[in-house]
């Protein structure tokens, strides 16, 4: 039988490595993979027996340890931890995230190692939320933008096609699929084309390092008109949906007749159902009538 240390994660440990690790995740009152508490705290035992601690129970551990943090925050730590997707800090996890710290050194010294290596990760976490919030605000504000310019159905119907189309030359749309969209678009040559991109990737992105452009960042480009776009809507395929014949070529109220007529049939079925209703009301207190009748 294999020792514990010749395995992948066991070997980077000592003996008085291993001992420690074990003993620190045993305080945890860990369950093994059928969910049952287990007894002892062996490395070896732990590790075959798929040890595993809930949020909840890390998050002692790491109060203990001096780190001033809340179950959700903890609960995104073993999220970020967990590799089998099951929402527990199994012990290998453990080990990964304690692998760099020392205990030789001393407990106050490993307290410390341990509690900057979780407020690293925390750090972590709370800068990768504020990152996609700050992102989805700027999407929310390019979907702002595309709604204040008005454009007919058929317009963003064009320029969503036009983003599939740069789409299939790759996922997701950065310069070198916006360059094959200017040699397609706008006949231009290679280097023309791979020039322009570059300027015009930088100006449409939302995302952090401006690489890329989301569906919702080229929607605005366009429809703003923005220099270098024009290859894609071509100044007379935007067009306003003002809600009249005038604008769209009579889109606008082309789609509130639509929609008035789907409120029709919503309401023809809304009332059909309540003709229904009213039947089987009468149908069953006919019932309750009999049944009283036949008692009497």
């Amino acid at each position: 039988m294999a020792d514990a240390s010749d395995e992948p994660t066991g070997g980077r440990f000592t003996e008085e490595q291993r001992a420690f690790y074990a003993d620190a995740f045993g305080t945890m009152d860990p369950v093994n993979g059928k969910g049952k508490p287990m007894r002892g705290s062996c490395f070896g035992h732990l590790r075959k027996n798929k040890a595993s601690v809930s949020a909840q129970q890390f998050l002692g551990l790491v109060k203990v340890l001096g780190v001033d943090t809340t179950i959700d925050m903890t609960s995104k730590l073993v999220a970020d931890c967990d590799t089998t997707g099951g929402g527990l800090l199994h012990f290998e996890e453990f080990l990964e995230l304690v692998a760099e710290n020392d205990p030789a050194a001393g407990l106050a010294a490993f307290k410390r190692s341990f509690r900057d290596d979780v407020q690293g990760r925390i750090k972590a976490i709370e800068d990768r939320e504020a990152a996609q919030s700050a992102h989805e605000t700027r999407i929310d504000l390019a979907v702002s933008a595309v709604k204040a310019a008005k454009l007919a159905p058929a317009t963003i119907s064009h320029l969503n096609r036009k983003y599939d189309e740069l789409l299939a030359h790759g996922d997701p749309v950065g310069v070198a699929q916006i360059a094959q969209g200017l040699r397609d678009e706008g006949d231009l040559a290679h280097e023309e084309a791979t020039r322009g991109a570059y300027d015009l990737v930088e100006a449409a992105s939302i995302d952090d390092d401006r690489s890329t452009v989301c569906r919702e960042a080229f929607l605005r480009v366009c429809a703003e008109r923005t220099a270098g776009w024009h290859h894609w809507w071509r100044g007379d395929r935007i067009v306003r949906d003002d809600q009249g014949f005038n604008a769209g070529g009579g889109t606008g109220l082309l789609n509130d007749v639509a929609d008035q007529r789907l409120r029709f049939q919503n309401e023809k079925v809304a009332n059909r159902f309540r003709d229904e209703d009213a039947l089987e009301e009468t149908r069953l207190l006919a019932m309750v009538h009999e049944l009283e009748a036949s008692r009497n």
